[in-house]
């Protein structure tokens, strides 16, 4: 059974893009070609592999010997299996982040939380000293919820085929159990729901990867329009070279067996290469909290620093975008499918441009190292709070607004100014006081407004996140004990449960008497 392992630190890899400049059409046919046929190649492997997940996950070596029976004549057969691995890597990241997220752990008692005084909750209710504050369950992961995760995903009608693998002296074990029967039975129904949630890849593009035989970079200095050119198949293609972007040129990898990626857009090609690069951090002098917002703001920081967003694009944008979700992606035009890529490049160029002028700030400021919260877009589906300005729930407006894609684009922008992005746990930053450390829901009695139930230290809300975030960085404790380091020195999130982290949290509390709100 084929598992993707977490690698803690590996070389990091940037994708440079290079598109080509006027081309006749005899020299783009070819690429056009075969941009339709890999896209139509592509749509033909995917049902094949979504049919055959259960032989991908006990086996993907074998499993993608079988490319061969998609061979063909326009197609090198190492080409085929090129575009067939690559299919299979998007089942295998869906099927990862079902298994990373599936929780097989079971109860094992639960635990109650009082208040130590007086308080009065958001909606006006005034609870005595000694009223139940919280209540949660406890968990924990043993035994018996790692068989259930395993047999979750292996063919437990055929577990015999499972012999001679590290694992199968558990099923052999567990076998023996009195309660094998209904084990069994409730992996089948957690396998049920979770691959239902796996759909059938479509995709829009045909972009591939091709082998280069050598040096293909050709630079001809006595052409006065263009002086670099990439030749593939004996046909030389002008390049469009920024010397801002493509300083490193001469460092793509272009040697015998490397692959670039190519890309048909419209009425030009790209060519996609990658290659290995060394992050560049400055010495450490200070670091930043970051709290992303879209709900009042773009985003706000520990020193007291607010960016907010054009409110009256915004709306433009959103009104545009419910226009085409009227409509259903599926019964767009061309004309309407290409409003719609130009309204998210420019919503991303919009985004972009926010970070840069953050990130600007940032710098001349002196901060080097930037801490912020690991936020997915999974991160705001339990919100059903509304935005009055936008006319929308939380969840949504950060679906319209594409903002899934945030924390990528802050590392990439920060990284090039040589800044470490550090990520931490997202839940509890809004809620936490950073004086005492009190965990209350209450303590946001509004949206706008902080204001502890336990020590009564008082704040605009949209400042304390950012603060909180800070201190996850600046506690050595809390340094170590919720993330791990790579060998840049960047933080991320240890995985751990939201009981757990509260827990932990909370053990930081300081009583009432020892809280200094100077």
């Amino acid at each position: 059974m084929s598992t993707k392992t977490e690698i803690e630190t590996k070389l990091p890899v940037r994708a440079i893009r290079i598109s080509s400049g006027f081309s006749n059409y005899k020299k783009i046919k070819r690429f056009r070609f075969l941009n339709c046929f890999v896209k139509d190649l592509k749509n033909r492997i995917s049902p094949y592999i979504h049919k055959n997940l259960q032989f991908l996950m006990d086996d993907k070596y074998k499993f993608e010997k079988t490319y061969n029976k998609f061979n063909n004549k326009n197609l090198y057969a190492w080409e085929v299996q090129t575009i067939f691995t690559d299919v299979c890597e998007f089942y295998e990241n869906r099927i990862y982040q079902l298994r990373k997220g599936l929780d097989t752990s079971v109860q094992s008692g639960y635990k109650i939380t009082y208040y130590k005084k007086k308080v009065t909750l958001k909606n006006g209710i005034t609870v005595k000293k000694g009223s139940v504050k919280d209540f949660s369950i406890k968990k924990k992961y043993n035994e018996l919820g790692k068989i259930v995760k395993l047999l979750t995903f292996l063919d437990v009608d055929n577990l015999k085929k499972y012999d001679g693998t590290k694992f199968y002296g558990s099923i052999l074990y567990w076998q023996k159990h009195k309660h094998w029967d209904r084990i069994l039975k409730l992996a089948k129904q957690i396998n049920s729901r979770l691959f239902s949630k796996v759909n059938v890849i479509e995709f829009s593009t045909g972009t591939y990867r091709v082998n280069l035989k050598g040096d293909e970079f050709i630079f001809d200095e006595s052409n006065k329009e263009f002086k670099h050119w990439f030749k593939y198949d004996d046909i030389f293609y002008p390049l469009l070279i920024n010397k801002d972007y493509h300083k490193n040129l001469s460092k793509i990898k272009t040697e015998k067996n490397k692959q670039v990626t190519v890309k048909v857009v419209g009425k030009r090609v790209d060519f996609i290469f990658t290659n290995d690069y060394e992050p560049k951090f400055k010495d450490f002098v200070k670091c930043v909290g970051i709290d992303l917002n879209i709900k009042h703001n773009f985003c706000t920081t520990s020193c007291r620093k607010s960016i907010d967003f054009d409110r009256k694009y915004l709306m433009e944008f959103i009104l545009e975008i419910k226009k085409i979700d009227k409509i259903g992606y599926q019964n767009l035009n061309e004309i309407q499918k290409n409003k719609l890529k130009k309204l998210i490049n420019k919503n991303e160029w919009y985004f972009k441009n926010l970070i840069s002028q953050t990130l600007d700030f940032l710098e001349s400021q002196g901060y080097t190292d930037i801490m912020m919260e690991d936020l997915d877009t999974k991160d705001f589906r339990a919100s059903i709070v509304s935005s009055e300005e936008f006319k929308e729930k939380y969840t949504r407006l950060i679906r319209l607004l594409r903002l899934g894609n945030i924390k990528k684009w802050m590392t990439e922008q920060a990284e090039k100014r040589g800044m470490r992005v550090h990520t931490t746990p997202p839940p509890y930053t809004s809620q936490e006081c950073p004086p005492c450390h009190n965990i209350d829901r209450n303590n946001r009695k509004t949206q706008e407004n902080f204001e502890c139930v336990e020590c009564g230290f008082k704040d605009e809300a949209d400042f304390v996140s950012p603060v909180n975030i800070l201190n996850r960085f600046s506690s050595n404790v809390l340094r170590e004990k919720l993330h791990k380091k790579d060998d840049y020195g960047r933080l991320s999130p240890k995985k751990i449960s939201r009981e757990k982290l509260k827990e932990f949290l909370s053990s930081f509390h300081i009583p009432l008497t020892k809280v200094s709100l100077n």
